[in-house]
């Protein structure tokens, strides 16, 4: 039972470090604080919950490795936050290039080696299931570098080491919820579609002085997915007070007074 636990414990840690991707710069530490155990109590419990442990929902969803209850909810709870909560500071989004690539790559690495125990280690034993799902963790992932980086040459002449890494996070991420469910072909399938549908749409993105929210690591996966690395809605609702006495709606950083009018 301690071994159970704790590995539950890993899956809702994980899930709450892929949210703080989208809050690190806005959000301080002490709202953080309060933030992981309202959010992991009402929205991961619920899910995890519903989808797995006999609840209502596991007869009607297929999810072997948290697919929904770890990708899908950071994924939608990271955009989520990241809209209401509000863009970073200018100063932030100024110059914001990769810190250390060297120790990216190390942490892909290692990110990859734990992805084969946690789809390995869904079933809770050993077996053929568990096999499977290892290899087609691999299989899945390896395609998804492999298309990402030659889309990266074919459409801009060279590779790029984090393009491998963002088709490699795409990749594990696609496989989960059918590790140990697919046969191999279909791992190579789901593959090629995860390293290369995200990267078409990256590539779409608004250009970086125009974005106004987004999760900056390619880990919003399903919200990444639709919405890139920023906002594209024309007009977002998010409010909030202005400088001057009239509450304004926030829009690509011009205030716009909700009592005005424009001619």
């Amino acid at each position: 039972m301690a071994d159970f636990v704790y590995y539950q414990f890993a899956f809702a840690a994980i899930t709450l470090v892929l949210l703080a991707g989208s809050l690190l710069g806005r959000m301080n530490f002490f709202a953080w604080m309060l933030f992981v155990p309202m959010w992991l109590t009402f929205s991961y419990t619920i899910g995890a919950f519903t989808i797995w442990g006999n609840g209502f929902l596991e007869g009607k969803i297929i999810d072997y490795a948290g697919g929904f209850v770890i990708h899908l909810s950071s994924g939608v709870a990271g955009f989520t936050a990241a809209y209401w909560v509000g863009p970073r500071t200018s100063d932030d989004r100024k110059n914001f290039p990769p810190n250390n690539i060297i120790h990216m790559l190390g942490g892909a690495g290692f990110l990859w080696m734990g992805w084969t125990g946690f789809n390995g280690g869904a079933p809770f034993q050993v077996g053929e299931v568990t096999s499977l799902a290892i290899f087609n963790t691999h299989l899945c992932t390896a395609t998804s570098i492999l298309v990402w980086i030659s889309l990266d040459m074919i459409v801009y002449k060279k590779g790029s080491l984090i393009g491998s890494v963002q088709g490699m996070i795409t990749g594990l991420v696609c496989v989960t919820p059918g590790a140990g469910l697919v046969d191999p072909w279909a791992a190579i399938l789901m593959g090629a579609l995860s390293g290369s549908i995200p990267c078409h749409i990256v590539d779409l993105r608004m250009q970086e002085e125009d974005l106004e929210v987004g999760d900056d690591a390619i880990h919003g996966e399903e919200a990444y997915v639709l919405w890139g690395d920023g906002e594209s809605m024309i007009l977002p609702l998010r409010l909030h007070k202005s400088t001057s006495t009239n509450v304004s709606i926030s829009h690509q950083r011009h205030s716009i007074p909700i009592n005005k009018i424009d001619e």
